[in-house]
């Protein structure tokens, strides 16, 4: 009974054993249940009040090897509570917990020390209230492993984000998110069967078994009797807990999603970068192509009017030229055709933007807290280092409006002003994250292949979902309180001092002012909540966009690369067949006046031809349309 451990082995016969002498023990009373079939003799005792006894089959499901599944249970039995939380089992009765071997050595030494601090904290209390020590453990396990990845997962991200061209982070990446998606399905059913728990009177009221066993009249009006205001709080206390670690989980889950997304679109605008390099390279490789195409008939060994031709080598010059200003011709004015379309062919990166990671922490809660005068701010700077003992610098003002600065520690804030300051700041720092993003996304959308603008857009995305949970936690204070009558009695701490007899009739004034207040926070904490929810979906709506600006302008560029390639390779034929008269061997044809320009027709029509083959053959078949303008509406 005083929290000590000590180890031996028992079968689960004996645990069954154990379990009956200790609800035989608290048997009989004024109650007697008649002698009737099982099933029958069940309803019967729930008719009763009485609770259900324990099973073997419940002895067996609290073994590894026999469990079917790993849900979480918590079973309130007759003088016996049957923990299944992974990775603690246990049995807890009104005098001693038999915990089940096979769980890890760190949380049986800290499920030993939460055990003899509890019960040094409250020796009067119930020793079946050692329940809180095993959800306290398994609570406390689950959110050090969720401190322990978040770590490796930020680094992870960070990598991700950062490297030019990751290859085992996506593997990393791939198992950091399984791991948060395990926890995240471990912690929702551990925080669902508690909500359940503490939704459930009976339960609530057969956690007393000291008190079950004391008074046996209490079983049968159980829920008349007594109220399970104790065991409800403890209860309470463990739903926030795991609730808080999945959001904690929740949170990194979202921040790993903004990454891929921002991933996408950065791949997605460095492909159409490599394009509009590579574009303008074909160009000039087609313009030279073709211009090889004539240098070739020329050199054909075949009679031709040239080849005897002697003007000193104006006619070379002014081919060889005429050529080469027709090559420049044309790659200048294929660029300015695209650029017309909406297509900037250029080698040169974008103007990288600076980074808002400067921005983003300024405009952090903390930053925000600014006094209105010098001598205020005096005082504040001049109190911003902590106290050894822990206590923090405030501002306290009194009823008159003076104020003086002080050292106070957390726990002795005022909740209602931690409330007002909370909204508020809240509220502060989303306006600050949605003038940046404003900014951002304008940049984006002016520029979507710009990959720094993208980082910046990652970073805000990431400190908006942390504002989000914030809010979040705030309103779920917020209604927790307006859902509490005892609270928002207990809030009229002046009243309460002034009129000590007020305390014996708690609920015999209105709280009316006083819930008038929390709801006009309530209002502000909403209207910051759809703020943040809106900034949210401006972001994903002008992401979505860009991805389809730059899926368009990818699809654009890829017809005119597949133009020019089909274009290229039947110059390519031609080419072929030109230069197969270049050859220095004897042919017939080589003396035969009307080959040469028969030739040269065939060679230069049967590119054009084909082309528009193609074309016509593309459309019709593939349903493709195939064009190197853009289509535009006005």
């Amino acid at each position: 009974m005083h929290g000590q451990c000590f180890r031996r082995h028992v079968s689960r016969e004996d645990v069954f054993r154990e379990i009956q002498d200790a609800a035989s023990s608290s048997s009989g009373g004024d109650v007697s249940i008649p002698v009737l079939p099982f099933i029958a003799r069940i309803c019967n005792a729930r008719a009763y009040g009485q609770s259900q006894g324990v099973h073997m089959r419940d002895i067996r499901q609290l073994d590894s090897a026999y469990s079917i599944s790993d849900r979480p249970t918590i079973l309130v039995r007759h003088q016996a509570i049957l923990v299944n939380i992974d990775p603690i089992r246990a049995v807890i009765l009104r005098h001693r917990c038999i915990v089940f071997p096979g769980m890890p050595s760190d949380v049986a030494t800290h499920l030993e020390a939460t055990f003899v601090a509890n019960m040094a904290e409250s020796p009067d209390a119930p020793f079946e209230f050692t329940y809180a020590s095993v959800l306290s453990t398994v609570a406390t396990w689950y959110a050090n492993q969720v401190t322990y990845m978040q770590p490796e997962a930020m680094l992870v991200l960070q990598s991700i984000a950062s490297v030019e061209r990751p290859r085992d982070e996506f593997e990393r990446l791939r198992l950091v998110q399984r791991r948060f998606h395990e926890l995240q399905a471990q912690v929702q059913g551990i925080h669902s069967l508690l909500a359940a728990l503490l939704d459930d009177d009976d339960d609530l009221h057969r956690l007393y078994l000291t008190k079950l066993h004391d008074n046996q009249n209490v079983d049968s009006h159980i829920s008349s009797t007594f109220d399970p205001d104790e065991a409800a709080s403890l209860v309470e206390v463990y739903v926030q807990k795991t609730f808080s670690t999945l959001c904690t989980i929740q949170l990194q889950l979202t921040k790993a999603d903004n990454t891929e997304s921002s991933l996408d679109l950065k791949w997605t605008s460095k492909r159409n970068q490599l394009l509009l390099v590579d574009i303008p390279l074909k160009l000039v490789y087609l313009a030279l192509w073709v211009a090889s195409f004539w240098t070739a008939a020329m050199a054909m060994n075949v009679a031709s009017p040239f080849s005897t031709l002697d003007d000193g080598g104006m006619f070379f010059w002014s081919f060889f030229g005429g050529l080469a200003g027709l090559c420049v011709v044309f790659v200048f004015g294929a660029v300015v055709h695209l650029r017309r379309q909406g297509i900037r062919l250029t080698f040169a990166a974008p103007v990288e933007v600076p980074s808002v990671a400067a921005a983003i922490a300024a405009a952090s809660t903390m930053s925000t807290l600014s006094p209105s005068s010098s001598a205020v701010a005096t005082d504040v700077s001049a109190a911003l280092e902590d106290d050894d003992d822990g206590r923090r610098p405030a501002l306290h003002f009194d009823t008159t409006g003076n104020y003086t600065t002080t050292f106070v520690t957390r726990s002795a804030m005022f909740n209602m002003v931690q409330c007002a300051a909370a909204c508020q700041l809240l509220a502060d720092e989303q306006y600050k994250l949605a003038v940046l993003g404003r900014d951002q996304l304008n940049l984006m959308a002016s520029d979507e292949g710009n990959m720094s603008v993208l980082d910046n857009l990652r970073m805000i995305k990431n400190a908006t979902s942390d504002l989000e949970s914030q809010v979040n936690g705030v309103r779920r204070m917020l209604i927790d309180m307006l859902d509490d009558d005892e609270e928002l009695h207990m809030l009229h701490l002046t009243k309460l001092y002034e009129e000590p007899s007020v305390a014996l009739d708690l609920f015999g004034f209105d709280t009316e002012e006083v819930e008038s207040l929390l709801e006009s926070y309530l209002q502000n904490n909403y209207g910051t909540g759809a703020a943040v929810e809106l900034m949210l979906h401006t972001i994903q709506n002008t992401e979505a966009i860009v991805m389809l600006k730059l899926d368009a302008k990818r699809n654009y560029l890829i017809i005119v690369d597949l133009l020019m390639t089909l274009v290229t390779t039947l110059v390519a034929v031609s080419n072929f067949f030109v230069n197969a008269f270049t050859m220095n061997v004897v042919s017939w044809l080589k003396d035969l006046d009307w080959v040469y320009w028969t030739w040269i027709a065939v060679a230069a029509a049967f590119p054009v031809a084909s082309y528009f083959t193609s074309i016509w053959y593309i459309r019709k078949a593939a349903g493709v349309n195939i064009a190197l303008s853009a289509h535009k509406h006005d």
